[in-house]
């Protein structure tokens, strides 16, 4: 990664337990351990030891410096920081861990080079987490507090489902980082925490967040986040960029300056530097890591109006292109429905669970006592797994679906079917749903 500036877009996959724990992460330390967690991707083992230089690093945080002194520090807090993994145990885990981030930092200034190893007791859970988030570090780079990159993370975790659990209070303050004695009212931790993160998530991110609590009498005690996409806004590889998506790019992928590029929207059309955009992004040169100064190269290609060179080989498999893109398109469609499923399995579930948790204690209870019982009586190999592991059985979950659908129609029918869920959820995937017959 170190290679490509283009990973400023990188899209990196964090293991829910690594977003879901109890932490002081700066806005800094966050940013960066996220950083080197992309770095490392696809090569997490307990043997290996990452390096990314330091404009890299620097570069992927958003952070407007060199400085090799507060790298080191933030190294050596990462080092050093005490953090407890999976404090939701939303998973049924109730083994609680307490470890540090990192096994090793070394910064080597001569070169210029950041290496680190993660701790070695963290190796399976980073490297094949059961559940993860996806998050751009482009959307990371832009937050401005620690609250509110921490909430983005959370959101992130359940925008397929459209909102997040129901929080405990002090989990989540736990989960954006506040210390024990810090915002005690909850007003000062509102108008401080909340209300800033909201403003931020909404401001940076690619969906908008909106806070709903919930009180026992006057006091608040639980908080969730209803949560909805935004329009999609820059993509690198779209040929129809406005003024302010060009100028965005020019400005955080080839990092000209606003005088630059003030200079180069009056002088050009948009169409005219889209084009020469991709002209380099598309180079073998770039692809490769091999430009040290692409903004030195686009500005040349801008000047000298560079062109794309075509071959006959090129032409010749130009057909075969399509056939292979819509055939990639339809597999993409059919994985984002298949994916869509999965989402809604979970979102019935987790639906299920928070009204049986609104139930009176007794009432819950005895649902969950006879569905016990039935699983017992209808297949006594689930029922073992029940026993054992509870709800992180896949099977035992759609047993309880059916069970609930079967029994309790009145708890099921409060749930839309899949087809409304993706018309609420993923309208962008209702029309082929309609016409290919994807959902059966």
């Amino acid at each position: 990664m170190d290679k490509r500036l283009a990973e400023i877009f990188t899209v990196v996959k964090k293991p829910v337990e690594a977003i879901q724990c109890a932490n002081t992460f700066s806005l800094i330390q966050r940013k960066m351990y996220n950083v080197l967690l992309a770095n490392a991707a696809n090569n997490l083992r307990s043997d290996v030891t990452h390096r990314i230089s330091m404009g890299t690093l620097c570069k992927l945080m958003g952070y407007d410096s060199n400085d090799y002194k507060s790298i080191k520090d933030k190294f050596r807090e990462l080092r050093r920081m005490d953090i407890e993994w999976d404090i939701i145990n939303e998973q049924g885990n109730k083994v609680w861990t307490n470890t540090s981030p990192l096994s090793l930092a070394r910064v080597v200034e001569g070169k210029g080079i950041c290496e680190y190893e993660f701790t070695a007791s963290l190796i399976p859970l980073l490297s094949a987490p059961a559940q993860y988030a996806k998050f751009s570090l482009g959307i990371q780079s832009k937050f401005q507090s620690s609250y509110g990159l921490a909430l983005y993370e959370n959101c992130e975790r359940y925008r397929n489902i459209g909102q997040t659990r129901n929080f405990d209070v002090l989990t989540f303050r736990k989960l954006m980082g506040v210390v024990e004695n810090q915002y005690k009212d909850f007003f000062a931790f509102k108008r401080r925490v909340i209300v800033m993160a909201i403003k931020e998530v909404n401001q940076h991110s690619d969906f908008e967040v909106v806070p709903e609590y919930e009180k026992n009498g006057r006091q608040v005690v639980r908080i969730r986040f209803l949560i909805s996409n935004k329009k999609k806004v820059l993509a690198l590889n779209t040929t129809n960029q406005n003024d302010t998506d060009v100028a965005k790019i020019l400005n955080e992928v080839f990092r000209l300056s606003q005088k630059e590029i003030n200079t180069y929207m009056k002088n050009y059309s948009v169409d005219y530097l889209n084009e020469k955009i991709q002209y380099v992004l598309s180079t073998p040169s770039f692809q490769a890591g091999n430009i040290k100064n692409i903004g030195g190269y686009l500005k040349t290609a801008i000047k000298s109006d560079y062109q794309k060179s075509v071959s006959s080989s090129e032409i010749m498999v130009n057909s075969k292109r399509e056939l292979e893109e819509a055939a990639r398109q339809n597999n993409a469609i059919k994985d984002a429905i298949h994916n869509a499923k999965r989402s809604y399995e979970v979102f019935l579930f987790t639906s299920i669970l928070g009204v049986l948790e609104g139930l009176k204690p007794e009432k819950s209870q005895v649902i969950i006592s006879e569905f016990s019982e039935y699983l017992q009586r209808e297949n006594n190999i689930i029922f073992k797994t029940y026993v054992k592991s509870q709800f992180k059985s896949a099977a035992v979950v759609v047993s309880f679906k059916s069970f609930i659908k079967n029994y309790y129609q009145e708890i099921f029918n409060q749930f839309v079917d899949f087809s409304n869920y993706v018309r609420e959820f993923h309208p962008d995937l209702q029309p082929y749903l309609e016409v290919n017959n994807y959902g059966e």
